[in-house]
């Protein structure tokens, strides 16, 4: 399910079955930033978003920016 604005997803984790994707799309006007996980459907044999996933606005990606530069800067995560 690829829209002709979207853009090539960054896979940042997969499996056989599943695969979690970052990627930007435009629907109506509205460009949104998608982490969105991916299910195989083995009877069409093509990847299926699920509804296990967020979608951001560039305001909601501006105020969450700031959060995980402090993360990264921080090294909260190992």
């Amino acid at each position: 399910m690829t829209h002709p604005t979207e853009t090539a997803p960054l896979i940042l984790r997969e499996s056989a079955r599943e695969q979690i994707r970052l990627y930007v799309s435009a629907y109506r006007g509205k460009t949104r930033l998608h982490l969105r996980t991916f299910w195989w459907d083995s009877k069409e044999e093509t990847w299926k978003p699920s509804r296990e996933g967020i979608s951001l606005s560039q305001a909601e990606l501006a105020a969450l920016l700031p959060v995980l530069q402090g993360v990264q800067q921080e090294g909260v995560l190992s």
